[in-house]
């Protein structure tokens, strides 16, 4: 994939995730609940509002960025997040691969926070998420995860969660 190639796939992957959010929004209040918690043993993002789960989403950690060393790191190169939590990204890895696109492909690299949301627009096409979040992290940067499945609380298989 040539450089224009590349821009013009993000062109269009920045619009659609954008487009998905907006319906994710509409639909599940995503970005209007009180609180969120991410399960790493469960691939989870439960949306909470007076201490009981309205909204889990299951996820793939797409990456995270960070604000002490301006750097992008995938979530498959993140030795604390379960491999389960990132299996789908092997899909962008292979896309990045045949289309020699190392930014696809390079574990790290120097980035801001508008990187992070065009990673997540990336992995989104890719993989048929159906949207993204960006949640702040504790250390300073954020998470990027691409939401595989979105459900009230009250229709998710084994009933609802518990909100710590």
């Amino acid at each position: 994939m040539t450089v224009e190639e590349y821009r013009k796939f993000c062109h269009t992957a920045v619009p659609e995730l954008t487009s998905l959010n907006a319906s994710c929004q509409r639909q599940f209040s995503i970005g209007a609940w009180e609180h969120w918690r991410y399960d790493a043993e469960c691939g989870t993002l439960t949306f909470s509002a007076g201490g009981f789960p309205k909204v889990i989403a299951t996820v793939q950690l797409v990456g995270t960025t960070s604000t002490r060393s301006h750097s992008w790191l995938w979530g498959w190169a993140n030795e604390s997040v379960p491999p389960t939590q990132t299996i789908l990204l092997a899909e962008v890895r292979r896309f990045g691969e045949a289309e020699s696109l190392t930014i696809l492909t390079q574990p790290e690299w120097p980035d801001d926070e508008h990187h992070g949301w065009e990673m997540a627009a990336i992995t989104t096409k890719i993989i048929g998420a159906k949207g993204a979040y960006r949640a702040p992290r504790g250390s300073g940067g954020y998470s990027y995860y691409a939401y595989t499945d979105l459900r009230f609380a009250d229709q998710f298989p084994g009933g609802t969660l518990s909100v710590q």
